[in-house]
């Protein structure tokens, strides 16, 4: 047994220096950054409870049953960007994550709207119409803000 060893037994919760990265927490943020996904179905009846979480950094929705179906943007860290494109003749809900641990009390992430610095309430979400692409950009934690494109 070495001194390590017999140290580190002594106390099982310390770990000294940096940990090694968790490679499902390395292939999550490798997906936030650099992947694509179509054929995203929007969850039918709208709100955030029920929300199709957004897990790529490209996300086309192309089903939309009625208007207000709802997508949920994954959580708002600082230097993060999403797009989503509405590829359906329906408007698209997104919302914010319920709860974020990098917010104050872990309360959820808002949304301001293109051209508005106001950030929408958790529950409330913003509307993305028809055949457009936004980009969603977090400056400060729990916030994001949109970008419209045509």
């Amino acid at each position: 047994m070495s001194l390590v060893t017999s140290i580190l037994g002594l106390f099982p919760s310390f770990i000294p220096g940096p940990r090694l990265i968790d490679g499902g927490e390395l292939q999550q943020q490798a997906n936030l950054l650099f992947s694509a996904q179509t054929g995203i179905v929007a969850a039918a009846g709208g709100g955030q409870a029920n929300a199709t979480p957004l897990t790529s950094a490209l996300n086309r929705v192309d089903t939309i049953a009625t208007n207000s179906d709802s997508v949920m943007l994954p959580p708002a860290v600082p230097g993060q960007q999403v797009t989503v494109k509405n590829n359906t003749a329906n408007t698209l809900a997104i919302f914010g994550q319920v709860s974020n641990a990098l917010n104050a009390n872990s309360v959820g992430d808002t949304i301001a709207t293109s051209q508005s610095n106001t950030q929408q309430p958790t529950a409330t979400g913003i509307t993305l119409a028809t055949t457009l692409t936004a980009r969603f950009i977090c400056f400060t934690a729990g916030q994001w803000q949109e970008f419209l494109t045509a």
